[in-house]
């Protein structure tokens, strides 16, 4: 995260708006003052009360996406909100409706009913907690802001001090007097009927325009709490005309005895639900100025064409909800449509100058752009039409899981070439193959990975070399194997045709598969063959050099006015040229185009002006069912079966109407009965903005329903699952195999990935603590990891990593001889022998002095192999 600017200040710390660079998506941060650093009492409950609110997930709750220590700073990642705080909406608009204020009280109900079921208490619910934004169709999008923290931050009232109102201070009886229950005003053990009574205070000071108690001093306040009854909100405000009945529940939520009060936020949420449903609000609800919202009930105006509450769509008259079939999911065909292809005919004509120019050879060419910028839509496009003139055309992609699976795109694209069954089929089928290919396609279809208990390779520098002569061709092979498909589909084509070879997001493509991929490219066989790939612009394709790259733009603010102006309809030849021929310099991406169209069809106001803000602002508009079903998708991959669904999200009631909902707003897409998130960036934006325990407990969750035993997912997803649910000792153990597997498919790039992410949790697990031995895990990463990158050729990387792991190793330590090898092994192959020998000596003595003696004959036989 990037902080940007300091936008409060607290009791407990300052707030800074700050950016989470990889997404360009706005966050809140919140640091803890320094002074209340040093205190065990009061870091640890930081720790607790920032856990308790990252398991809120709800869409009018705060989400708190992130927290930890930095630095020596505590610190909490939470949603930026846009909108104003409820006594500011009050203040500036005078007395609201009853309509919207019980819309307003609804929304935060429902927070607090979730909150309430995780045993979270507010304790602090006032007008300033609770921030609306507004939408289009007038209504609110409520936001309950700090749960969990409020307890560390609140206000203490002080006998000795009548003259001041509040006095902030951690570690004391917490809450603001005018909304205290009193068996919060009592020091009392309290329960989520403590935030029902200030729901109470907030709905008479939003209907009547004051304060039930109300008094010079705090003292006063809570004294009047806790013994003077609360006045009638219709003789306060006579003119408000408030229904009898609302009146009644406002007076009885205020009840000194909390077995008295509504005894859980839904049940207020109903009661002032029937309140409203009475006299004036029921005889226009009849004569039809209002209609229910069919998604959560709350009453709206027939003329508006989105609910204010959830933001849900309104429809004319009521549809049967699709059947709740977890095995398929039936759903109704009634999401929108893509955008229309549009200011991209330049890039389309270099494309096909790209295809005309083959002869017989094989050509690459490269697709560069941010996400968003339409580099999938584009290459779809070509390669339609590529397909509709004859050529024989394969599209891959990276694996579902997102989790870098070995020889994953190149197994796709051998089977779609070749015209293979999906599993390889058997060798016979291999037709034409040379004894090369053959061996390459066993390696890919056929080989059995190693398994999961199997330790990395031994080092570079101990008896084993870091690759076995199987090792070392079979990189080789799996090319040869690939030459061998795409001669294959060369031979179904006709004169004048070609194959067209496509990989989508390179970037993400795993190692092994793109190392084939390249290969090819720089040992090209005898067909007519195109390939064209996509990739971000920061990414450096190894061995891609001579491919020629297209760098793409963002479309003209004019074009993407044009299209937001017509609702997204292709725009005609004549309107096309002129928006194309100004504002050149100026871009933006069609992903936000048509997230902008959406967000304004749902009833959003102001839109963000980042895309992944815009993206965040829809996902949490989502009703709570529809919001958990796309964060579990997200955490599965892009191939999520209706029944690992069924099995992640038991409390879901009607999967098939909460996934039509998803595919209706464009989130999600479903392809052979499995369900993937629309774009990876939408993906990206969702698991970041998924609460850090929610998003824990859904990765543990994929993980024990779906292991590596019941073959589920793969193991990369296996570990992947493990390391983000923070499961430490299963993901290292984990991580440590798929490093293993990677390196067997001389993957430098998969091996190196994994031993980061091992490195990265055990440098985590020595500021928490829960491992049993955390340094010795960094320690153990730190030299596989350095002696990977020094494999890959990345040697002031791995120095960089094995120093700061001798830094971290002391003068005894076991691992310490280990990694002075590794580094000596670094410095002979950057040139530098005088360091290399002083390193290996020092690594000698210690292992010498220890009485190490395989250690010491690893290090003698690698003396004598520099030697020669």
């Amino acid at each position: 995260h990037v902080v940007l600017e300091l936008i409060d200040v607290g009791g407990m710390g300052r707030v800074y708006r700050a950016e989470q660079k990889m997404l360009g998506r706005t966050v809140a941060v919140k640091i803890v003052h320094p002074h209340l650093l040093g205190d065990e009492a009061v870091e640890a409950r930081f720790i607790t009360e920032a856990r308790a609110p990252s398991k809120l997930n709800h869409p009018n709750s705060v989400g708190v996406i992130d927290f930890g220590k930095f630095e020596g700073r505590f610190y909490m990642v939470m949603e930026f909100l846009r909108g104003r705080d409820l006594a500011t909406v009050a203040h500036q608009e005078g007395p609201l409706s009853v309509e919207r204020i019980v819309g307003i009280m609804t929304q935060a109900l429902a927070a607090l009913e979730e909150a309430h079921h995780h045993g979270i208490v507010h304790r602090d619910l006032k007008p300033e907690n609770i921030v609306l934004e507004a939408l289009r169709s007038g209504g609110d999008f409520v936001k309950v802001l700090d749960f969990g923290l409020a307890k560390v931050r609140e206000v203490v009232v002080v006998a000795e001090s009548p003259q001041k109102k509040r006095i902030t201070g951690p570690g004391m009886v917490c809450g603001t007097p005018e909304y205290m229950a009193p068996e919060q005003v009592r020091g009392d053990t309290i329960d989520h009927r403590a935030d029902l009574y200030a729901c109470g205070v907030l709905l008479f000071e939003l209907l009547t325009g004051r304060l039930p108690f109300d008094a010079p001093t705090p003292n006063e306040i809570v004294l009047m709490h806790l013994s003077s009854l609360p006045p009638d909100p219709r003789n306060v405000a006579p003119q408000r005309k408030i229904p009898p009945e609302l009146a009644d529940v406002v007076v009885q939520t205020l009840s000194k005895e909390p077995s008295e009060r509504p005894q859980s936020a839904g049940e207020l949420a109903s009661a002032l639900d029937a309140a409203i449903d009475v006299g004036e609000a029921r005889e226009r609800r009849r004569s039809g100025e209002l209609v229910r919202c069919e998604a959560c009930s709350a009453a709206v105006p027939r003329t508006q064409k989105f609910c204010g509450d959830c933001g849900g769509q309104m429809k004319r008259r009521r549809t049967t909800p699709p059947p709740n079939d977890a095995a398929g999911f039936e759903l109704v065909k009634n999401h929108a449509d893509a955008l229309p292809l549009t200011a991209r005919e330049e890039e389309l004509d270099w494309l096909f100058e790209r295809r005309a120019e083959l002869g017989q050879a094989l050509h690459a060419v490269c697709i560069s752009g941010p996400a968003g910028f339409g580099k999938s839509r584009l290459l779809t496009e070509f390669l339609r039409e590529l397909e509709r003139r004859g050529d024989v055309v394969t599209s891959v992609a990276p694996d579902p899981w997102w989790c870098d699976l070995g020889y994953h795109a190149l197994r796709e694209a051998i089977v779609q070439l070749a015209d293979l069954p999906h599993d390889g089929g058997k060798m016979a089928g291999w037709a034409g193959a040379t004894p090369e290919a053959r061996a390459g396609l066993s390696c890919i279809f056929q080989s059995s990975s190693p398994s999961l208990d199997q330790a990395v390779p031994a080092r570079r520098w101990s008896e084993s070399p870091p690759q076995t002569p199987h090792e070392t061709s079979q990189r080789l092979l799996v090319a040869e194997a690939l030459r061998w498909a795409l001669g294959v589909a060369f031979s179904r084509t006709d004169e004048g045709q070609a194959v067209v070879l496509a990989i989508d997001d390179l970037h993400a493509v795993d190692g092994a598969s793109r190392s084939a991929f390249a290969d090819v490219i720089a040992d090209p066989p005898l067909v007519q063959a195109l390939i064209v790939a996509t990739h971000h612009p920061g990414f450096t394709a190894p061995d891609w050099e001579a491919a020629q790259v297209w760098r793409l733009q963002g479309l003209p603010t004019s074009t993407a006015a044009a299209l937001i102006e017509s609702g997204g309809r292709m725009l005609s030849t004549a309107s096309r040229d002129q928006a194309n021929s100004s504002a050149t310099m100026s871009r933006v991406a069609p992903l936000y185009v048509d997230q902008l169209l959406r967000f304004k069809d749902e009833g959003g106001a102001t839109p963000p002006p980042g895309l992944a803000d815009l993206i965040a602002a829809r996902v949490e508009r989502l009703g709570a069912e529809a919001c958990h079903l796309l964060q579990a998708i997200a955490v599965l991959g892009d191939a999520a079966a209706p029944a690992q669904l069924v099995a992640l999200l038991p409390e879901v009631s009607d999967f098939g109407r909460q996934l039509n909902l998803l595919r209706q707003a464009g989130f999600v897409v479903t392809s052979n009965a499995e369900h993937g998130v629309s774009h990876p960036l939408v993906r990206d934006v969702v698991l970041a903005s998924t609460p850090r325990e929610v998003r824990r407990a859904l990765h543990s969750r994929a993980r024990r329903d779906f292991g590596v035993d019941e073959l589920q997912i793969p193991a990369e997803a296996h570990a992947l699952h493990a390391y983000h649910a923070g499961e430490t000792f299963q993901a290292l153990m984990l991580l440590e195999a798929v490093a293993k597997r990677a390196h067997s498919r001389a993957d430098q790039h998969g091996a190196i990935k994994a031993l980061r992410l091992g490195l990265d949790l055990a440098r985590r697990e020595m500021a928490r603590g829960e491992l049993e031995d955390p340094l010795g895990a960094v320690l153990i990463f730190a030299c596989k990891l350095g002696d990977a990158l020094a494999d890959a050729g990345l040697l002031n990387d791995a120095e960089g990593v094995l120093r700061e792991a001798l830094g971290l190793a002391g003068p005894n330590a076991s691992e310490r001889p280990r990694i002075l090898a590794s580094l000596a092994a670094v410095a002979r192959d950057d040139g530098r022998d005088d360091i290399a020998n002083a390193h290996l000596d020092e690594a000698l003595r210690i292992a010498q002095h220890g009485r190490r003696d395989e250690l010491v004959t690893s290090l003698e036989r690698m003396r004598e192999d520099w030697a020669e």
